[in-house]
Parts: C-alpha cells; sequence; structure tokens
C-alpha cells in the first residue's frame, strides 16, 4: 500500500510564494515515487481537485484581505490541516512548510505518524518586524522545535539556529529550480504585467535587475542607492511590493536626489513567468540583496537564467553561489561591481555558464524529490539515526566555503 504524505502550509499549488513552488514541484514528484500526497490550499485558490495526481484539500473558510487579520487565520489554517492530515486522512507523513502550526506539532507523533517542519529563513530577525513580533515568532519556532520528528533546513548554514539539543532532529533537503522556457524579448509583454510605463524603454540586456519583496533584509534601499551615486546609466528595474509604507518612503526619498541620466524602476509586483522569464533572461547582471537565511528561490532562479549575480556579501548567498557570483557589503562594493561589468561585460561572461552549472547540478527540483524520496524511506524504516549526515555529503558543498 502507498504511504500517505501531507504537505501543508502552502497556500495552494497556483500561488507564487517559495513554500507554494516547493509544494507544486516536489509533491507531484512524489507521486511519481509511489506515494499517494495531499497538498493544502486555500479556499477559491483554485478549483481543482488534484493536481498531477497531488490530492487538493481546501480550508473551509476564505482568508480575509484584511493583512493582521490574516496572519491569525493563517495560523488557524495551518492547525486545521495538522489535525485532519494525522486524523481524517490518516498520512502517515505530515510535512509543514512553516511552524505555525508549533502548538499541535505532538499530534500526529502521538497518532504514530511522522511530523516535520521546514524552517524556510530567519524569520524572527527580519527588521520589518517589531521586537514584540520578533519574539513571537522566535517563540512560535522554538515551541515547534520540540514537538516535531524532524526539522528540515534548506540551507547548510541554518542548523547553527537549531537549538543544538534538537541537531539530531535536522534534515538538509535543499530546494530547486526549473529550466526556464526562454521567449523572444517582447516588452509589451512586461509592460502588461507591470505598474510602470517605463518599462516600455527597456531595451535587452541593457538593465540591472532585482526581483525582491522590498524591505530592509533585502537592502533595496542599498542598491538604488549604490545605482544612484555610481557611474552606470542603465536603467535599474526593482521588481516586487514594499512590505511597508516607513520603509517605501524612505526609498522614494532616496530616488528624489536622482541625478540626470539615472533611471529607476519600480515594476510593482509582477507574478506572470512569462514576464519574470523575460526580464530575467534579458537584463545585463542581477542584484540579489537577501540576507536573512536559507537557500533564496529568486537567487536559484537567477543562477539558472545564466545571470551575471552580484549579491549581498553573507554566509547564506556565498553557500548557495560559491565562487560564481560577486558580492557586495555595502553601496560601495556595489557601484565597484557595476562599473566593472558596464566597462568589461565579456570579463565576466564565463561567470554566467558557471553558475549555471552549479545549479542544475545541485538544485535540481528531480534531485529536491529524490533527496526527499530518500529520506522518507528511511523514516519508514526507521533509519533516520546518521541520515542528515548522509544528505550533507551526497550535495557537494565542498566549493561553497
Amino acid at each position: 500500500m502507498s504511504k500517505k504524505v501531507a504537505v501543508i502550509g502552502a497556500r495552494g499549488i497556483s500561488n507564487w510564494g517559495g513554500f507554494e513552488t516547493a509544494a507544486r514541484e516536489i509533491a507531484p514528484r512524489l507521486v511519481e515515487r509511489g506515494y499517494d500526497v495531499y497538498c493544502s490550499c486555500e479556499k477559491n485558490s483554485c478549483d481543482l481537485d488534484t493536481y498531477k495526481g497531488v490530492k487538493m484539500i481546501y480550508f473551509p473558510f476564505r482568508m480575509p484581505k484584511n493583512y493582521e487579520l490574516r496572519k491569525i487565520f493563517e495560523v488557524l489554517y495551518d492547525l486545521y490541516f495538522i489535525i485532519i492530515s494525522s486524523t481524517t486522512l490518516d498520512c502517515d507523513v505530515v510535512y509543514s512548510l512553516g511552524y505555525n502550526a508549533n502548538i499541535l506539532m505532538s499530534v500526529p507523533r502521538l497518532l504514530g505518524k511522522k511530523v516535520m517542519f521546514n524552517m524556510a529563513g530567519l524569520e524572527w530577525e527580519r527588521s520589518k518586524f517589531s521586537r514584540v513580533q520578533q519574539f513571537i515568532i522566535r517563540s512560535l519556532y522554538l515551541l515547534a522545535t520540540v514537538g516535531t520528528s524532524h526539522i528540515i533546513i534548506d540551507h547548510e548554514k541554518l542548523k547553527p539556529y537549531v537549538p543544538s539539543r534538537f541537531h539530531d532532529k535536522v534534515v538538509f533537503l535543499t530546494y530547486g529550480a526549473n529550466e526556464p522556457i526562454a521567449a523572444p524579448w517582447n516588452v509589451g509583454t512586461i509592460a502588461e504585467a507591470s505598474k510602470s510605463t517605463e518599462v516600455e524603454r527597456l531595451l535587452p540586456h541593457k538593465y540591472w535587475l532585482v526581483i525582491a519583496r522590498l524591505e530592509p533584509d533585502q537592502h533595496i534601499a542599498t542598491i538604488v542607492n549604490a545605482y544612484l551615486h555610481g557611474t552606470s546609466t542603465k536603467p535599474l528595474v526593482v521588481v516586487g511590493d514594499f512590505s511597508s509604507k516607513k520603509y517605501e518612503q524612505a526609498v522614494m526619498e532616496a530616488l528624489s536626489d536622482a541625478s540626470p541620466g539615472k533611471e529607476v524602476i519600480l515594476t510593482g509586483g509582477i507574478y506572470g513567468q512569462p514576464a519574470l522569464t523575460m526580464l530575467r533572461h534579458n537584463c545585463c547582471a542581477y542584484i540579489h540583496g537577501h540576507s536573512k537565511g536559507g537557500t533564496n528561490p529568486s537567487l536559484l532562479e537567477a543562477m539558472i537564467h545564466k545571470n551575471i549575480i552580484i549579491a549581498h556579501d553573507n554566509k547564506f548567498n556565498r553557500g548557495v553561489c560559491a565562487d560564481r557570483a560577486l558580492y557586495f557589503n555595502g553601496a560601495e562594493d556595489l557601484q565597484r561591481h557595476m562599473r566593472a561589468i558596464d566597462d568589461d561585460p565579456l570579463k565576466y561572461a564565463t561567470l554566467k555558464d558557471r553558475v549555471y552549472e552549479r545549479v542544475t547540478a545541485e538544485y535540481s527540483w528531480d534531485r529536491v524529490a529524490d533527496q526527499h524520496d530518500s529520506f522518507f524511506k528511511a523514516l519508514f524504516r526507521d533509519e533516520t539515526e546518521g541520515f542528515p549526515g548522509a544528505i550533507d555529503t551526497s550535495i557537494q558543498q565542498s566549493d561553497s566555503r
């Protein structure tokens, strides 16, 4: 009989967040490997009963639009699915993407199920949250580490952030990226998906690109200031929505000081994959400011599009790109790299192939699904002791330190 696996915590396969992409990519591949898989979905997120063999299970209430109220409902959402997946659905494995269901993590274990959560990044360190919010998020995380049987990390440098007494629960299962389907340049496709008419003036390979949540931890203000006070005259395209009015105001104040010849294009959030693929495929370089932990999906996307990558200098980005990207610590570093690329782009062309080779070798979704399959089989044999180490050594990280 097939083993049942519930992938919960994602909003649904039709959404485009990191957890949603993971569910959409991993769950069908687990079906192909012989599992009976269920995936949580928000009410009205789509009308599918199944997706590539994955059974869709829906939250009975519609999510509110109010941000604060939605956060409360997201906790209820995760609690609901951890209960029904281990009782009504009688799943053998309950895999939670996130840890909102922390207080009930032990319920599946008491029922003889295997339960685990993916911690993603260091949410409690994000400066967009107040100190009270950071305390609450970290408390939820620590409670989840107690109740769960295993803790999934997608980057080996996250292990020190797990309490040492639970290190034996840690399993390294990374994130993935798909080979893009390149389309001919069509600025109209980008313009239709953007909130800015300025994108209509873009030319292929003649702009810098940032795709991120626009918040302090992504160093958007640093990137904008570096560009405005640097020598490059290529437009800077920034894709994403601001997470707070205060940070938006700070960036807008920086933009008000722009000198002639400088153009920062704020497109707002773009969620259509054709437009995003076109932007990634045709930028002169991708600037990545993410700094708060884990393997960032947008960085993998930049890698698989063969971008020259200028990434914020931290252990997480270096762990992913190794020596196949350029790194910046502040505006001066970033300006220097942009100037060097402008002056001699061919000098950095080899980085495109090298970073592509790394992402296709280490971060394919098929490889990620194989890792999950191997881990689940070890779970069912009760042979997980030492398994995290086996996963670590199977992923060649020798050039990432």
